[in-house]
């Protein structure tokens, strides 16, 4: 230290008693300069180091929901017919990882993976990593589409149901008055089978007769029990002159029941995609984490 304090005092022409305190300061301002930049890097990788931390637990966690997802829509399309529809609970799992990946931000985390000294040495994988990284962002945002508006499709396939389903209840709750006015009108008078409108009403009265006697009164059991025997029975009385409001009964309550079916199949359809879609979502996600994760 002595020979480089001389080595100065030569170079500049100064005395030791100026030469010391100005190596002094220089020393001190420039320990501080490397603290600050020493603290700055530090804080830097720990920052970095916390935004990967909570990236990689918001993706883990969207990896799980996206699979109970899938699961649920699967579980929904088993419900898509006449059979179990009226069992259907739609349960609705909240993805709440959307608004945390939000907060952390594009760039944030984009830093915290590609940026820092701590980074450098995965450059060979770069263009496999940032492609992980983006489809991170690009799935959560599909994700996110359920949160706004994805549920909301699914409640017009309920609302369109249940309003075909109401037109079906009302028109056979018309035909149920009109059929019982009719065979009412007949009680107490022998019914002559040899005439076309005795053999007519004692048919309607056997198909009255077996529908009454069933207990599972749901869409399909109406249609092939009641509506379908009706109509085949109409067919062959064209002349009975009260079948035509009967058909019009009929014909509503068959329209709205392929209605119904054809709202079942869609739906059925459109759960398939859906789970397709959530399987995708959460087996890219496991894909993506495994690649971010890596050391190298």
């Amino acid at each position: 230290m002595a020979d480089f304090i001389k080595y100065i005092n030569e170079l500049f022409g100064i005395t030791s008693a100026t030469s010391a305190p100005i190596l002094i300061t220089v020393l001190v301002f420039a320990t501080g300069q490397i603290l600050i930049w020493v603290r700055a890097f530090l804080n830097g990788l720990i920052k970095r180091n916390k935004t990967r931390r909570i990236f990689t637990e918001v993706i883990n966690s969207a990896t799980v929901t996206t699979r109970k997802q899938e699961r649920i829509f699967h579980e929904s399309e088993t419900y898509m017919n006449f059979e179990r529809i009226s069992d259907l609970v739609l349960k609705k799992i909240e993805f709440f990882q959307p608004k945390l990946l939000d907060e952390i931000g594009f760039n944030n985390s984009r830093n915290a993976f590609f940026g820092g000294i701590e980074n450098l040495f995965k450059f060979r994988n770069d263009k496999v990593r940032s492609r992980a990284f983006v489809k991170c962002w690009e799935i959560m945002r599909t994700v996110d589409y359920w949160v706004d508006a994805g549920y909301s499709k699914i409640d017009e396939f309920g609302s369109k149901y249940n309003r075909y389903n109401d037109q079906r209840n009302d028109a056979l709750k018309k035909l149920g008055y009109f059929n019982e006015k009719l065979i009412q009108s007949y009680l107490g008078k022998e019914i002559d089978l040899s005439t076309e409108e005795g053999s007519y009403i004692f048919e309607l009265l056997q198909i009255n007769s077996n529908f009454q006697k069933l207990q599972d009164r749901r869409p399909q059991t109406a249609h092939k029990k009641l509506v379908i025997p009706l109509r085949i029975l109409n067919r062959k009385f064209l002349k009975i002159r009260y079948i035509t409001e009967m058909n019009s009964y009929l014909l509503e309550a068959s329209i709205c029941y392929e209605n119904m079916y054809n709202i079942l199949s869609k739906q059925r359809l459109q759960y398939t995609l859906y789970a397709c879609n959530f399987r995708y979502n959460y087996r890219t996600f496991q894909k993506a984490l495994k690649i971010l994760k890596a050391k190298c």
